[in-house]
């Protein structure tokens, strides 16, 4: 058979093709390719934009500074729902306000410092993924133990890309 007759789209790698040890060595080669493909792929999360939600996650299209900048608003309006009188006054720290809510038992004292600790973390970093995502944890885990679970709809809405 002339070369110039072999179709384009014909690969001579079968078995019946190849004398056995070009065989072997080409699927070899081709397992080894396989082998290599699959460890190149990125992993769920590896991917995506540092400091954004990961595709295909709850939190996709999520800026997370921008968020986690809110999340004392958050704490204040679920606070606030329980009680009026849990308003936050313009001068006082978050770190003072949850300290106040620690005081009032809404949220227990181990929740409230691990709370301020993620928070100030994540605010004062160059955006350190997992203590933002702690934050956000955190937040989740504060309003509702202040038992305003309600508020949490929609709570990511406006910080989507």
């Amino acid at each position: 058979m002339a070369r110039q007759e072999i179709p384009k789209t014909y690969m001579p790698i079968t078995r019946e093709d190849l004398p056995k040890a070009v065989y072997e060595f080409v699927q070899s080669e081709l397992d080894r390719v396989a082998r290599l493909a699959k460890k190149a792929t990125p992993l769920l999360e590896e991917s995506g934009q540092p400091g954004w939600g990961k595709p295909e996650s709850s939190l996709q299209d999520t800026h997370f500074k921008t968020f986690m900048a809110s999340t004392p608003h958050f704490i204040e309006r679920a606070a606030v729902a329980n009680s009026p009188d849990l308003t936050r006054p313009p001068n006082m720290s978050i770190s003072a306000y949850v300290h106040m809510l620690i005081d009032q038992k809404l949220i227990t004292r181990d929740i409230g410092l691990e709370y301020i600790a993620g928070y100030e973390q994540a605010r004062c970093s160059r955006c350190l993924l997992s203590a933002i995502m702690v934050t956000m944890d955190l937040t989740t885990g504060v309003i509702i133990i202040i038992g305003s679970i309600p508020l949490l709809d929609g709570m990511f809405d406006s910080y989507r890309g």
